[in-house]
């Protein structure tokens, strides 16, 4: 066996040697996607070499790696599907056993294949409801996405709603529940992604938000709404959770089966990434070192991962903790850059979530030091009641500036200093709008004040950064990108907007709150638009006003009762004529 693959492995080498990029042959029609095991809408000598790499456990597939490598429907991955994929290469075969893969973007050359016609749907089935009129994919499996992680509802009532009061969570003012809310609408998507799986996922979460008074009235009409006769959830029952307490030991099986993954207060952008892990792995983001995360591990609750201390200092240059991909001296955008590289290929090629990282959930974060309303006007209006179906939806989160002209939230974007002192001749680096504004700097070797010889600063070109200001949108055109070729160009869906009210921009909720910007909202609204365009994204927006868009994971499973709807109202004639 290890002589048939040593063949093999040559054979691949050498054609790819030989052929270098010429040995890429556009797939045919016939073959979709299959053998692509690099996503790149080619197949290639490399693509066996891959095959070959996991084969003797070199390399690990993820579940679109394994439908893409095994192309000769064998079950199993192994040295004869590397050789079947080196006889494309060189013309021996133009089709694979396997034909196309069953994928949400499988694109031919000239034919765009509608993603919600090619959803998997759930195995083995027995909901009793009439999933046949949704057509949003939410009762099957997204094929782009890793669907693995599949919810416990053990110690749950079927066909129950468990209602939820967000003015009965946390042990303070419910306005800054933030931890214990980021936590619950995460369970929330979590659970609510696999209703109707089969008859051991029948039960939901539903939130009130009391936060809103107008924002309470429409929760509860919409489940006043979705229980009427002949509806999905009609005749299931409510059970109302009063307390914090009650929420965990209500949910304490399915909160022990995802566990924690800790984001780091010091790069709030690590909540976001918790948050697209949540959507894959399960793992339920939690802040280190918050009381919650003390509340959650008294309770027994296992910390699966951390990303505390991960990118506090990563150098520009250097490759970023165990990945390929080189700090941009950035810690906010060396996380999602880490975890475009660690998780991009498994969340959904249909969807992006554009939504508020951590900063305004953590109270004095040194980037709103002179924007103290950040908090206060934002603790209502943070996204994070959009998290549930975003993380239904299995997307991938970020939060960044499309905005290439000035320094955004993020402290590392900005001109630096690194200057020695003239006394001790200690090297230091001090961000350049503080130097200005000091008079008599001091050493923080020698404890002495010194003066800044500027003319030698300027001559020696000692002026710098961290990061480059654009570093922010550097990395979102990245990820744009990245969809833009897993998709194949296809369209794609991104949710959320620029946060306009909080950062990136000139606005001011009071007069004493320092802007974060120098543009306009709208300014950043079209410039945000016009690069989502640019990758085949249509826009689904939640901005300020309210951001609070509460239960989204329970009415996408919403399915009309009817197929078609008439408008029963006369036609309405006002006289107008118009112009051919």
């Amino acid at each position: 066996m290890k002589q048939w693959i040593s063949f093999i492995l040559v054979l691949a080498l050498a054609t790819t040697a030989c052929f270098g990029v010429s040995a890429e042959v556009m797939l045919s029609e016939t073959a979709g996607l299959v053998g692509d095991l690099d996503r790149d809408r080619f197949v290639a000598a490399s693509d066996a070499l891959s095959v070959l790499k996991y084969v003797v456990g070199k390399e690990s597939f993820d579940q679109q790696k394994m439908l893409c490598g095994d192309v000769n429907a064998s079950g199993k991955i192994d040295a004869s599907d590397a050789l079947e994929i080196l006889r494309y290469v060189v013309g021996k075969t133009d089709s694979f056993a396997a034909g196309t893969i069953k994928d949400s973007y499988a694109l031919s050359d000239y034919e765009y294949v509608d993603p919600l016609a090619t959803y998997e749907a759930y195995e083995n089935s027995d909901f009793d409801y009439n999933t046949s009129l949704s057509v949003n994919g939410a009762y099957a499996n997204d094929t782009t996405a890793d669907c693995s992680f599949v919810m416990d509802n053990t110690g749950l009532s079927a066909e129950t709603i468990y209602q939820v009061n967000i003015s009965s969570i946390g042990n303070k003012s419910f306005y800054f529940c933030y931890d214990e809310r980021r936590l619950l609408f995460s369970l929330q998507g979590l659970l609510n992604r696999d209703f109707g799986r089969d008859a051991d996922h029948t039960s939901v979460i539903y939130v009130i938000d009391n936060t809103d008074g107008s924002a309470a009235l429409s929760d509860y009409a919409w489940l006043d709404y979705m229980q009427r006769e002949g509806s999905v959830f009609n005749d299931y029952a409510v059970v109302n959770i009063h307390t914090w307490e009650d929420f965990l030991a209500t949910f304490e099986a399915q909160i022990k089966q995802c566990g924690m993954i800790l984001w780091d207060g010091n790069v709030p952008a690590t909540a976001n990434v918790a948050a697209t892990v949540c959507g894959l792995d399960g793992y339920l983001p939690v802040l280190a070192e918050s009381p919650l995360h003390d509340q959650l591990t008294e309770k027994g609750i296992e910390e699966k991962q951390t990303l505390v201390g991960l990118f506090q200092n990563g150098k520009k240059g250097e490759k970023i903790a165990d990945t390929s991909v080189i700090s941009s001296g950035s810690a906010k955008n060396d996380a999602y850059r880490w975890a475009l590289e660690k998780y991009f290929d498994r969340c959904s090629a249909n969807y992006l979530a554009y939504i508020l990282d951590g900063a305004v959930t953590i109270n004095g974060y040194r980037a709103y030091e002179n924007h103290p309303s950040a908090m206060l006007y934002n603790a209502s209006k943070n996204c994070l009641s959009n998290h549930d179906y975003l993380i239904a939806r299995r997307c991938f989160f970020f939060d960044l500036s499309p905005n290439v002209e000035e320094i955004c939230d993020d402290i590392a974007q900005q001109e630096i200093v690194t200057y020695d002192c003239p006394l001790c001749g200690n090297s230091d680096v001090y961000a350049l709008d503080d130097l200005l504004g000091i008079d008599d700097p001091v050493c923080v070797a020698c404890g002495e004040t010194f003066v800044i010889d500027w003319g030698l600063v300027s001559d020696q070109n000692l002026i710098g950064s961290m990061a480059p200001i654009g570093t922010d949108q550097e990395t979102m055109l990245m990820i744009y990108d990245a969809r833009y070729g897993r998709a194949n160009g296809a369209m794609g869906q991104l949710m959320g907007f620029p946060p306009w009210w909080v950062k990136y921009t000139d606005f001011q909720y009071r007069e004493t709150d320092a802007p974060q910007g120098t543009k306009q909202p709208t300014w950043i609204e079209w410039l945000f638009c016009e690069l989502i365009s640019c990758y085949n994204l249509a826009k689904e927006a939640d901005a300020e006003g309210p951001s609070s868009m509460t239960n989204g994971s329970v009415y996408y499973k919403y399915v009309p009762m009817l197929e078609t709807y008439e408008n029963n109202f006369e036609e309405y004639d006002p006289g107008i004529t118009y112009n051919d």
